[in-house]
């Protein structure tokens, strides 16, 4: 994909133990009373598909721009509620993709693509509910999560600026090809945790511009150091109130080293997301596999979509490369 720089090292902070605090509160006094106040307590993961796309969304994108793509991931959602099957899927991810790469380009952001997320979210993930009940507790997380990053002055706290339109047309063919190929394993793979290795690649597109190549395999290094710690807890067969307090203190240290570019963060949620389900050697083993699956996606795209654009560049008069 079409690099640029422009972020240097910006990232290289991690979160105040502060914001953390407030994101913890932000995301619990929503999602408790969710999962309790839902006749199947499934409430908390139809939240949680429209928590994450309103909070991160406000806070890598531009107030309006945050507020729309807010407002796309719930017409997503309702969307699938027409169950229009996979030219319907297939036309309003795709609608969500070209918003994403406009959105980086004439304003900065990536609100577009944590929309993407929580309709893959919604879609892929088995034991969601319908989306006729999902779509109330999601929606309600939406707007529960961009209001507290207006109230809170968080707005476009980690927003990248406005890109290249390189790199605008790059975004959405990376996202429009990798998810189709992402998509398309999954079948193949046949296996319950398949949608991983799609939302996986769908987070890849948040990585700061001219960072898609080595984020990815820092990514792809986080997840293997969070699953072979998993994989080692499982062999020593620790009781379920060991696993789980250790699995909420990964969960804060993944959210303070966010923004950092090291592997940690991805080590730490991926740690924390099997210690607290269903740990097995075998889930554990397939999320390094997923995640080397998107290591070789999302690398070898970005380096054949940054090719085929060098070409296009070449082929164009030096006066017209300004505007690319």
């Amino acid at each position: 994909m079409p690099q640029d720089d422009s972020q240097g090292g910006s990232a290289r902070r991690v979160l105040p133990w502060r914001l953390i605090l407030v994101m913890v509160v932000v995301g619990v006094s929503f999602l408790v009373p969710a999962a309790l106040l839902s006749p199947d307590g499934k409430g908390a993961i139809s939240g949680f598909a429209g928590l994450i796309p309103g909070f991160f969304g406000a806070m890598l994108g531009k107030r309006w721009p945050s507020f729309a793509a807010a407002l796309a991931t719930i017409a997503a959602i309702a969307g699938l509620m027409l169950d229009a099957g996979l030219v319907g899927h297939l036309l309003i991810a795709s609608a969500l993709i070209i918003a994403a790469g406009v959105e980086a380009v004439r304003f900065g952001g990536r609100s577009f693509v944590f929309a993407l997320y929580g309709f893959l979210f919604t879609l892929l993930v088995p034991g969601m509910p319908a989306p006729a009940d999902t779509l109330p507790y999601a929606a309600f997380g939406v707007f529960w999560g961009w209001g507290a990053v207006q109230l809170l002055g968080a707005t476009a706290k980690a927003a990248p600026p406005p890109a290249p339109r390189s790199f605008g047309v790059g975004l959405t063919l990376f996202l429009m090809i990798g998810l189709a190929a992402a998509t398309a394993i999954e079948h193949w793979v046949d296996t319950p945790y398949g949608y991983w290795i799609a939302l996986f690649f769908t987070f890849r597109a948040v990585a700061p511009q001219g960072q898609t190549i080595t984020g990815t395999l820092r990514f792809g290094l986080g997840v293997a150091i969070g699953s072979l710690a998993a994989i080692a807890a499982a062999a020593l067969h620790f009781p379920a109130h060991v696993m789980t307090p250790v699995a909420i203190l990964l969960a804060l240290f993944g959210l303070r080293f966010l923004p950092h570019p090291g592997p940690w963060s991805a080590a730490a949620f991926t740690g924390a997301v099997l210690l607290a389900g269903s740990l097995s050697v075998e889930t554990a083993v397939f999320r390094i596999e997923a995640a080397l699956t998107v290591v070789a996606l999302a690398g070898g795209l970005a380096l054949i979509i940054g090719m085929i654009w060098q070409l296009i560049l070449r082929e164009v008069g030096p006066e017209d490369q300004s505007n690319a």
